[in-house]
C-alpha cells in the first residue's frame, strides 16, 4: 500500500524553495502596518477622552490641570468663561469679551468658608460671576442690589479628570449683594458681599 500523503509532502519538499525568515519578517511588517494605526486610533480616542462636554461646559485635562469652558450673555454680550483649576487649590479664571481677555488666579477657596471660589469682573450691564465649589454643591445663586436673584446650577468634571471640584458661572446685572451656595439636599450657606 503506498502512502499517497507522504508522497505529495515529499514532493512539496523537493520542490519547497521559501526563505522562512523573509517570510517571517514579512508577517512582522504586516502585522507592523495594522498595528501602528491602530495604536494611532487608540491614542486619538484617548485624546478625544480628555475633552467632554457636560451642562453647557467643555472639560479638558492636561498633566493635573482641569480646565472647563463655556459662554454666557448678559446685557446682549457674549463672554466665554474659562476656569483651570491646578492641582488640588490654585484656581485661575480667564474671561474673554469682545473688548478683550482678563485672567486672575486665587491659591485656594474662599477663606471665609472654604467652600468655593468666586470671581467678578465687571463688564457692561453688570458682572460675569465664575468660579468652583466643593463637590456636594448643587446651585450658585447671586442676589443684586435690586433684590433680583440669579441663579445656576453647579456642574461635575467629568470622572476621568479627578477633579473634586464643582463648576459655576452666572452673568448679574448690576452689583451683587449676596452669595448663596444650595448643597443636595438643599441646605444652602448665603455669604453677604461687602460693598465696593
Amino acid at each position: 500500500m503506498t502512502d499517497v500523503l507522504a508522497e505529495r509532502f515529499a514532493a512539496l519538499n523537493e520542490t519547497a524553495t521559501g526563505d522562512w525568515l523573509d517570510v517571517r519578517r514579512r508577517a512582522r511588517r504586516a502585522s507592523l502596518r495594522v498595528a501602528v494605526p491602530v495604536a494611532a486610533a487608540a491614542a486619538a480616542f484617548a485624546a478625544a477622552a480628555a475633552f467632554a462636554a457636560t451642562g453647557g461646559w467643555v472639560f479638558s485635562t492636561h498633566d493635573r490641570h482641569v480646565t472647563a469652558t463655556t459662554h454666557l450673555t448678559l446685557a446682549g454680550h457674549t463672554y466665554d468663561v474659562s476656569l483651570t483649576t491646578i492641582g488640588g487649590r490654585r484656581i485661575c479664571f480667564r474671561l474673554t469679551a469682545p473688548t478683550g481677555t482678563r485672567s486672575a488666579c486665587v491659591d485656594r477657596l474662599a477663606p471665609s468658608s472654604d467652600q468655593y471660589a468666586g470671581l467678578p469682573l465687571a463688564v457692561p450691564g453688570g458682572h460675569i460671576w465664575f468660579g468652583v465649589t466643593v463637590g456636594f454643591a448643587r446651585k450658585i445663586a447671586i442676589t443684586n442690589a435690586a433684590g433680583d436673584t440669579y441663579s445656576s446650577p453647579t456642574v461635575a468634571a467629568p470622572r476621568g479628570t479627578k477633579t473634586p471640584f464643582r463648576y459655576w458661572a452666572i452673568g448679574v446685572a448690576g452689583t451683587a449683594r449676596s452669595f448663596t451656595m444650595y448643597g443636595a439636599g438643599g441646605r444652602s450657606i448665603t455669604d453677604r458681599i461687602p460693598k465696593r
